[in-house]
């Protein structure tokens, strides 16, 4: 057979699955690669250096670490990157550090990559192209894979045809990409080493025809989601890919195979399906969870609501599933306090993009101090606590400013250009709740799910901090 290309990312995790190979352009692209990466203790020490702790003695006993380590990593490692000047105060290259702007970086190949079935530039690149061969045997169209050389067990996925695209993406496309991946590196528990993912700089895409390949994915149930059917991610970054689900729901109607498999996997007794095509049933099913989710967010029912919908939903599902859990696993509790720091990036988002400001009229860079001032004097119904001002106040001007253009930052930034809004929508909802319901000591469980601590997460702490987003997101019901 010909030298197709097949490419997988890790091992398929899920048995009860329809494999199938995703066709993808793949093109070369310099990206920037960060040759500083903040690790655990250089973080914990800027964070307090940032509240204004400067006191070697006080550092070692708030980090319960020993006095010459602090002093050995801010002299050493700190001061040297410029993140702190020589009377241990943070710069705002510290800052910048902090939120995950600031690093010295250099370029790199990497691969973009580019869905063959819909023509949309995926939020996924990679460093290597991690090729898979099928066996001898295998048949062009049909190829098998060995999964286990041991049992000799071979997986047969069916292999999606191409379509023809324009050659070239255009860069907005490939940095919208670009910054949607950096996205889900945030909210995944990776580490960020493994992936290109440090900088803002201007992606090159070189002048290389792209290559035709497959990669490996799955078609699966998922127990508790809005959708009844989703597409794994083959990158396997995030459990599912968003942008393949929606590519492959109108290519069923030219797959009655393959919509013929994902029926096979959902168990469903509606009798008035049993009569209907695998893709008018897939259709169906696709409207009854929608409206299930009618019932249970009824005011979400616009476009712009749509992932505060999905994300709403499933942090209700997971919520009632951990809950009548005994012992729920580290990775569905993780999972659960990353859906609800989604659910609040979703609602500011919205919000951002209802209530709409020019962010050139925001200043270009700020101290710590002059943001707590800003923060403080907003045109609120009921000021912002001391404990919000604190762990808002250390958010870059940079990283504010490309909140309120592009809405694609964290939760704090996102945040930041939320409440800056209020100063010219006086029906802007913010004025009237603010932070009311927030617990930022709970807040701080997402980043404890989305990074490699040693924090072992707890059911009912995740709980708290479920209860407290929802309470939160509900606030916003009437603007919706």
């Amino acid at each position: 057979m010909s030298a197709e290309i097949y490419l997988q990312w890790g091992r398929p995790v899920r048995k009860n699955a329809t494999p199938i190979l995703w066709p993808l352009d793949v093109f070369s692209v310099l990206a920037p690669q960060s040759s500083h990466h903040i690790n655990v203790f250089q973080e914990a020490v800027l964070g307090l250096l940032a509240t204004g702790v400067r006191d070697l003695s006080e550092l070692a006993s708030n980090l319960e670490l020993d006095r010459d380590l602090i002093a050995f990593i801010i002299s050493q490692e700190l001061q040297p990157r410029g993140w702190v000047d020589v009377g241990q105060r943070i710069t705002e290259r510290g800052l910048d550090a902090l939120t995950g702007e600031e690093a010295e970086s250099s370029l790199t190949v990497a691969y973009a990559f580019r869905d063959a079935i819909s023509g949309r530039l995926l939020p996924r690149f990679a460093r290597s192209l991690e090729e898979v061969r099928p066996t001898s045997s295998s048949s062009r169209d049909r190829p098998e894979f060995v999964d286990d050389r041991g049992t000799g067990h071979v997986r047969k996925p069916y292999r999606l045809p191409f379509r023809a695209h324009d050659p070239v993406p255009d860069l907005q496309s490939l940095q919208t990409a670009w910054r949607d991946f950096r996205r889900d590196i945030r909210a995944a528990a990776v580490d960020e080493e493994d992936w290109v993912a440090y900088s803002d700089q201007s992606l090159e895409l070189l002048d290389t025809p792209p290559k035709r390949a497959w990669a490996v994915c799955e078609i699966y149930a998922p127990e508790r989601d809005l959708h009844p059917w989703l597409v794994s991610d083959p990158w396997r970054l995030t459990p599912a890919l968003r942008p393949l689900r929606e590519a492959l729901i109108p290519a069923l109607s030219r797959e009655p195979y393959l919509a013929k498999k994902v029926i096979d996997l959902l168990r469903q007794d509606e009798a008035d399906l049993a009569g209907a095509t695998p893709a008018d049933r897939l259709a169906q099913l696709d409207l009854l969870a929608k409206a299930r989710a009618m019932q249970e967010a009824p005011n979400l029912t616009k476009p712009e609501h749509e992932m505060m919908q999905e994300y709403l939903l499933r942090v209700i599902r997971l919520q009632e599933s951990i809950a009548a859990a005994s012992s729920p696993y580290q990775e569905e509790l993780a999972n659960l306090a990353n859906q609800c720091g989604s659910l609040l990036e979703a609602t500011l988002k919205w919000m951002l993009g209802r209530w709409r400001v020019e962010t050139r009229d925001w200043p270009y860079h700020w101290q710590r101090r002059e943001l707590q001032q800003l923060l403080q004097s907003l045109p609120l119904a009921k000021p912002l606590t001391q404990p919000s001002v604190d762990a808002l106040s250390g958010q870059a001007a940079k990283q504010v400013r490309l909140a309120g253009k592009d809405r694609d930052r964290p939760f704090k930034a996102l945040m930041v250009a939320a409440l800056l809004s209020t100063y010219v929508h006086i029906d802007h909802p913010l004025r009237a709740v603010s932070d009311d319901g927030l617990d930022w000591a709970l807040m701080d469980l997402r980043n404890d799910s989305s990074h490699a601590t040693n924090h072992r997460l707890e059911k009912d702490e995740v709980l708290r901090l479920t209860q407290s987003a929802l309470n939160w997101f509900r606030q916003f019901e009437s603007y919706l």
